[in-house]
């Protein structure tokens, strides 16, 4: 697939991707007046997607997210920013990670 294909894709990913729904999963059983703020569940399926699909560490998908404002895009980003590898934290990439392991053993 040539570049510009691959950055369509992701776009397309992004508009066709059930994102509300997502959301609404990722944060039942979660109180938002408990610890640290909720974070997007956006972020991190779509950080976990990117890891997958590319095969890429943890450390590694931060990385490809910072410096790529499409994937930046396909997870939620409205613009490019080089300081995208704060928001998608390795925590946060990790948790979710966890989580998802953890529905495929159910």
């Amino acid at each position: 697939m040539r570049p510009s294909a691959r950055r369509k894709h992701r776009v397309l990913l992004a508009q066709l991707a059930p994102w509300d729904l997502a959301e609404e999963i990722y944060h039942v059983g979660l109180d938002p007046d408990q610890g640290a703020p909720i974070k997007s569940a956006r972020v991190a399926l779509g950080a976990l997607l990117i890891k997958e699909k590319l095969g890429l560490t943890v450390r590694d998908t931060v990385a490809a997210i910072q410096e790529n404002p499409y994937m930046q895009f396909f997870i939620g980003f409205e613009e490019f920013t080089s300081t995208a590898g704060l928001f998608c934290s390795l925590q946060l990439l990790i948790v979710f990670e966890t989580v998802a392991r953890r529905s495929m053993l159910r």
